[in-house]
């Protein structure tokens, strides 16, 4: 059957008006719906409230078996309610509907009462009469005669305190009720202002949440509590009382239902404002690429503040509290601080779900206060009346933190659930998916914040008791005065629709009594701008007469061919400049990029800043527009994350991109598979999509020789800029190359680059576990936190096979390659099991096609094998060694510090930690090799400066397996920085910074483990260590930080002590602990943190490759 919702309203409120009196919840609670409210502590509902349900649904079916006379009677009962809400409201104010136009639908509405206008002295003093009756009805004047002789004084306070006020017509509703002037309405007598007295005014406040539509909780209006602030006139007093009233009102969560009451404003002034919507809210930024970070709705607050003169912390997250801004009348706005423990804010847990909810480390404020609406009195308006009390749960749950354009977090509660792979694939989901989905994470959220509150000890409100405490009162309302409280039941009716029972109550009547809650009529941000201009007004208009004076025929013309050339020297298009990097070397390059560009091309392109690939956003780019990309390389041959998905994104995607582009390849060619794989599927995605290539398109840098590729860079920044249209300083050029940038990249260069080392010791405890390997370097110098590059030895045999084949001794030198013998090549450096690198040395042998074919795919050792002894003496014998395959070097982490050797006479050592794995080349050769054994390595200056620089700092460790040895680095390092200090009795140098341990590893590597960090630990280097081996309840070390007490400690080491991070892991725990820590601080914390954020990935099979550190 099909009943309008009208009719089911009627019919449940005629019940209601047969039913039984009932008792009402005892009052307890305040919530006012606009962006937030008040609301109680959850209870089942009444009986009561289920009996009158009950009864509704009786009622409506009766209606539809007999409907006879239903209309005439509902008709009569409607006219009979307004009729008695008139006789006890006679001055109502509008509702913003009219006969042409109903506004029920809209949030906000275009004629709704506010405070802030200038009215007739006449109607203020019809209000301030009406007020003083019901004030007499209520009790609060107890006599007639005492109402007489207030209404007298009070008429004569508004005569005194009224004003001649003239009319700018430059706001909107400056007047109540005239939003267009007339010329001939320049000025009007507005009512003034009349002194209420302390228990007249807080009755008068809570008469005005008593009706106000919007608010649900308005059975607890009378436990309201009053904080009398009128005499405060200075916006410091203002921020500075208004905080500690607040502080007593909150009373670490007991919360008592709070307005603080500032002075009221006068005709023709704005009276006192607080720029914020609430008290407790969190700062938005904007982003570069027009993302926020933190909450969408307070950017514009934000950045005003800023602009006042508020510092944001330096690591900027999603949960920063804004601070205060009041402004009182007459004076400059003042920045007040709130301090979070003060008021801390909440974090949402889940009971049924808490990794899952801890890992979204989601959080609000712990209690709202609205600090933008106002009260209007009596006829008397007060503009800054901030008021606390308590959340609804669906507030919350469903709105601030569910909001698409709010933190729009039920997305990411369904991924984290695990009821879609990632957004992606859910936002590509049907829609009746989506929504079944959607729904269930709100159910969840909303579940999770009532549970949080009431584990943190804040008051709280859920939907349903608060729906059926409304329904009681109102239905006590009702019985009492005949007919019902003021519902807007856009607001009143909670998200869950039909399960509430205030659903139902879609019939009753939407009125304005007064005293009343009201917006403001003007922004006070905008206020205080309108006052900075009206201030500067004059002087501007001096200004202006003395420039119109000295404004002549020449000038203007100089002027217009000023401004054609400035017009035809107008930046032509955009450069891009966009990287993706496992590390830092791309970022660095693009930063280097955006620096020559900017100076070089500038004033003919707009150069933007750098920033990831992912940050790319097709629809904004322009045809003239030209993107330059610098993408290394990760894993096997992967596009690094931060480029990821603009690959996958782009591939999937059916548009064309009309744009230039050009790519710098960050490689290797030792690693010669993977050599800029990443880069050649940018550009074949991009060329696929129809982007155009300029010059090449593609430049393949390489880190052979040197890291970063500073010489091939140079040359890719010339083409840029040829292709550009614009001068290269080659003096600039050159000055950026050092020595070690000009160094070439032959194939005899990079071995010249490594030196012989011979293992002293391998050891480890179990065969699949972590090898502890010593070398011998002799005099080689390297850094904490450095790589090496080994590359082992050759049997014996086969550089005896190749010399006996090639007809030589092994003591020949090799042209070109600083005094290497054909023997130390042959072993220390080629490739027996791969292809000559190229064959074109056998052109002059004259071989058959097929027969170079064959020739070009066999292993060295069989080509070599095969290759006729008659010709030999016929080929150079450079072009053979030059066309030999490298052995591809594998890159490990030192795992010591060289300085804490040398103090214990071991400074020619060098130690690693190798993981053993199957068939693994490196481990099984320290494993077999016997001590003495040579092996060639090269070693590279740390990337990690800023953790070398600063040793005052703390660091914070996340490592797994293997990842352990840069940690053992760092360990060694303060550990020599800490005894040092202490020998030499440096009381003038402060102590190194404590390094807090997070380790997961195999049971087997134990022992390695605990040798690593002992003497640390004892020295006092470590102030935390947590070690997770590997356990049956997949308990993961990277999600430890979410326990209680290791999170305060990591949140205070990176927001307060300026703490970096190093993490060394394989890639999946490596993402999967900086995933967490950006949900634990709230923001991406390794674009934040920069150069403090250290990420060293190694492979779970193979070696590292191009910019994996």
């Amino acid at each position: 059957m099909n009943h309008t919702r009208h009719d089911s309203m009627f019919t449940y409120r005629r019940a209601a008006q047969t039913t039984s009196s009932t008792t009402s919840s005892p009052p307890t609670e305040l919530s006012e719906t606009n962006d937030t409210g008040y609301n109680s502590d959850s209870r089942c509902p009444s009986s009561s409230s289920k009996s009158s349900l009950h009864v509704d649904v009786a009622a409506v079916q009766a209606d539809v078996i007999d409907p006879s006379g239903e209309r005439d009677h509902f008709q009569k009962q409607t006219d009979s309610e307004f009729d008695r809400i008139r006789n006890a409201c006679p001055v109502l104010r509008s509702t913003a509907c009219d006969e042409e136009f109903c506004q029920a639908g809209r949030m906000i509405k275009t004629r709704e009462p506010r405070v802030g206008q200038d009215r007739e002295i006449s109607k203020v003093q019809e209000e301030a009469i009406d007020f003083l009756r019901q004030l007499h009805r209520d009790g609060i004047i107890a006599t007639e005669e005492k109402l007489s002789a207030r209404r007298d004084h009070v008429l004569q306070e508004l005569q005194q305190t009224s004003q001649l006020v003239q009319l700018s017509g430059r706001l909107p509703n400056e007047v109540e009720g005239n939003s267009k002037l007339s010329t001939c309405e320049q000025s009007m007598l507005a009512g003034g202002v009349w002194w209420q007295k302390f228990e007249e005014l807080e009755h008068g406040l809570r008469l005005a949440w008593q009706n106000s539509a919007k608010c649900i909780m308005r059975s607890e209006s009378f436990s309201l509590q009053l904080c009398d602030l009128r005499h405060v006139t200075t916006s410091r007093e203002m921020g500075s009382t208004l905080v500690e009233n607040m502080k007593k009102a909150f009373n670490n969560g007991t919360i008592t239902p709070t307005v603080c009451v500032f002075p009221a404003r006068l005709p023709g002034q704005r009276g006192p404002l607080v720029w914020n919507g609430q008290l407790l809210s969190f700062a938005g930024y904007k982003n570069d690429d027009d993302t926020i970070l933190g909450d969408p709705a307070n950017v514009a607050l934000t950045e005003a503040i800023i602009e006042l003169g508020w510092q944001p912390p330096q690591l900027r997250t999603q949960w920063d509290l804004l601070p205060l801004v009041t402004m009182a009348e007459g004076d400059e706005p003042y920045i007040t601080s709130i301090s979070e423990d003060d008021f801390p804010l909440v974090r949402i847990k889940h009971p049924d779900h808490e990794l899952a909810f801890e890992k979204l480390s989601l959080r609000w404020v712990a209690a709202p206060a609205l600090s933008q609406l106002g009260f209007d009195i009596g006829g008397v308006q007060y503009t800054a009346t901030p008021f606390m009390g308590w959340f609804m749960d669906a507030e919350i749950g469903v709105r601030d933190l569910a909001d698409s354009f709010r933190y729009n977090v039920l997305p990411k509660i369904v991924v984290a659930l695990g009821w879609a792979e990632d957004e992606a694939s859910f936002e590509r989901a049907p829609e009746h998916e989506r929504l079944a989905k959607l729904s269930k994470a709100q159910a969840e959220l909303t579940y999770a914040v009532c549970h949080s509150y009431r584990e943190a000890g804040v008051m709280m409100s859920d939907s349903l008791t608060a729906s059926s405490m409304y329904c009681n009162f109102d239905d006590e309302h009702l019985r009492e005065k005949g007919y019902r409280l003021p519902a807007n039941p856009y607001w009143l009716a909670p998200p869950q629709g039909s399960i509430v029972p205030i659903w139902h109550r879609g019939g009753a009547p939407n009125y304005q009594p007064t005293p009343l809650i009201c917006k403001h009529v003007q922004s006070p941000i905008k206020a205080w701008r309108r006052e900075v201009q009206e201030r500067s007004a004059q002087a501007s208009l001096q200004h202006r007469e003395r420039h119109d004076s000295c404004w002549t025929e020449v000038g203007t013309t100089g002027h217009a061919e000023a401004h054609e050339q400035l017009r035809k020297e107008e930046p032509k298009s955009t450069v891009h400049i966009h990287y993706c990097t496992a590390a830092n070397t791309a970022r660095k390059l693009a930063g280097e990029l955006h620096r020559r560009l900017s100076k070089s091309a500038g004033t003919t392109y707009r150069i933007q800043k750098p920033g990831t690939l992912n940050g790319v956003r097709p629809d904004t780019l322009s045809r003239d527009d030209t993107v330059l990309i610098i993408a290394s390389t990760t894993g096997h041959g992967e596009i690094p994350a931060n480029g990821a998905k603009f690959a996958k994104d782009l591939q999937s995607s059916f548009d064309a991109l009309d744009l230039n582009f050009m790519i710098f390849g960050n490689g290797s060619t030792l690693y010669h598979d993977t050599y800029n794989a990443a880069a050649k599927q940018i550009y074949k995605i991009l060329q696929q999509k129809g982007a155009r290539p300029l010059a090449s398109g593609l430049f393949e840098g390489d880190t052979a020789v040197n890291d970063p590729p500073w010489e091939h860079f140079e040359k890719w920044i010339a083409e840029v800029e040829k292709e550009l249209g614009v001068a290269c300083d080659l003096d600039e050029s050159r000055a950026t190359l050092t020595e070690t940038h000009l160094a070439t990249s032959s194939k005899f260069d990079i071995v010249a680059q490594y030196r012989p080392a011979q293992l002293m010791k391998c050891s480890g405890e179990k065969p699949s576990g972590i090898l502890h390997v010593t070398l011998d370097v002799k005099d080689l110098h390297y850094d904490a936190l450095s790589h090496v590059t080994v590359i082992p030895a050759n049997a014996e045999n086969d550089v005896k096979r190749a010399l006996r084949i090639l007809r030589l001794n092994g003591r020949e030198p090799l042209p070109d390659a600083n005094d290497m013998q054909t023997a130390m090549f042959l072993r220390d450096f080629v490739d027996f099991d791969c292809p000559f690198a190229t064959v074109n040395w056998t052109d002059r042998l004259g071989l058959l096609s097929s027969r170079r074919t064959w020739f070009e795919r066999l292993p060295l050792r069989d080509a070599l094998q095969a290759m006729p002894r008659i010709l030999t003496s016929s080929v150079f014998l450079r072009d053979v060694f030059a066309a030999m395959p490298l052995k591809t070097p594998r890159t490990y982490s030192t795992a010591c510090c060289q300085d804490l050797l040398k103090a214990r006479g071991r400074g020619h050592q060098l130690e690693l930690l190798v993981q053993s794995r199957h068939q693994g080349l490196m481990a099984n050769f320290f494993k077999i090799a016997p001590s003495g054994t040579s092996l060639r390595i090269r070693h590279h200056e740390s990337k990690w400066s800023a953790l070398l620089q600063d040793d005052s700092k703390p660091v914070i460790c996340f490592a797994t397996g293997s990842g352990l040895a840069p940690i053992r680095s760092l360990l060694q390092h303060r550990l020599h920085l800490t005894r040092k200090s202490y020998v030499e009795n440096e009381d003038n140098v402060p102590p190194p910074g404590p390094i807090t341990l997070i380790l997961g590893f195999r049971p087997t590597d134990t022992n390695t483990i605990h040798s690593a960090i002992q003497e640390p630990i004892s020295a006092g280097v470590v102030d935390m260590c947590l070690l997770t081996p590997s356990n049956p309840t997949k308990l993961r070390a990277q999600d430890r930080i979410f326990e209680s007490g290791i999170r305060e400690h990591i949140e205070k080491k990176i927001r307060n002590e300026q703490a970096s991070v190093l993490v060394c892991a394989s890639s999946q725990a490596a993402d999967d602990f900086e995933a967490n820590l950006n949900g634990l601080i709230g923001c991406h914390v390794r674009t934040a943190l920069d150069e403090r954020y250290v990420k060293e990935v190694f492979l779970t099979r193979g070696a590292k490759t191009d910019d994996t550190v």
